[in-house]
């Protein structure tokens, strides 16, 4: 899994970029992590992009809180709905996550035992796709978005350095399309993910050591590799990823 995402980019400069709007009392954190506030895009009810202020981790609508531990989701698992209680989600309520880079704890490979920062080779921003649902309050007088991104198994270039699965990054031309706010079914969603998806060239970096005990998860994560490649033929991952 990702466990840190960042976002360089001022609203002003999402604003520009994207050509969107900055929607009431949009703001953003550099670091965003389970919980934190960032922007995220949609579309508006005039089919125009729009930047919101979106929490890391998609909150049940009726829960007391809003904080929500899960803030990433396998698309290979999507037939799962024990794993992928968001089903409704991704054919209802769908996000773009502006993103500079996201980190990943590496159990193989040159980093392993590190924490690795990915960025675009380019420099430019990386259009993560997510699903997202609004919070209300018990009392109703809140309201929040909560989003999470979907994930696919990694590139050759991510697993090479030590993860099996990665964000699902869009290209420009395909972000209008999968924030449509148009209701489609989920197979006709995956459908706009796969013709919008684009595999970015990648650099990285070292960000720190992983902490001592990292080793005992090592095993469980590479066994969990040899599962990922060994199902890339198999109808789960039959998405175009």
């Amino acid at each position: 899994m990702c466990h840190l995402f960042q976002c360089d980019a001022s609203l002003s400069r999402l604003a520009e970029v994207y050509a969107a709007a900055p929607g009431q009392s949009c703001e953003s954190a550099r670091d965003i992590d389970s919980g934190s506030l960032t922007a995220g895009m949609l579309a508006n009810e005039a089919g125009d992009r729009e930047l919101y202020s979106m929490q890391l981790g998609i909150a049940p609508p009726h829960s007391e809180s809003p904080v929500h531990p899960t803030f990433d989701h396998r698309l290979a698992s999507i037939e799962e709905p024990t794993k992928w209680p968001w089903l409704s989600a991704i054919e209802t309520s769908r996000c773009v996550v502006p993103t500079s880079s996201f980190h990943i704890h590496s159990y193989w490979g040159d980093p392993e035992g590190t924490e690795i920062v990915f960025r675009r080779a380019d420099g430019q921003l990386l259009h993560a796709a997510g699903v997202y649902r609004v919070w209300h309050s018990p009392t109703g007088e809140q309201q929040l978005h909560t989003m999470s991104l979907l994930m696919r198994p990694a590139s050759d270039y991510v697993m090479d350095h030590g993860s099996d699965r990665q964000p699902i990054f869009l290209a420009e031309c395909g972000i209008d399309a999968w924030i449509d706010l148009h209701t489609v079914p989920c197979e006709r969603a995956i459908q706009v993910l796969r013709h919008g998806n684009v595999d970015p060239d990648l650099t990285h970096h070292h960000h720190r050591d992983l902490p001592a005990g990292w080793r005992k998860h090592q095993k469980q994560k590479t066994r969990r590799r040899g599962q990922t490649m060994a199902a890339q033929d198999r109808c789960a991952y039959e998405c175009g990823f």
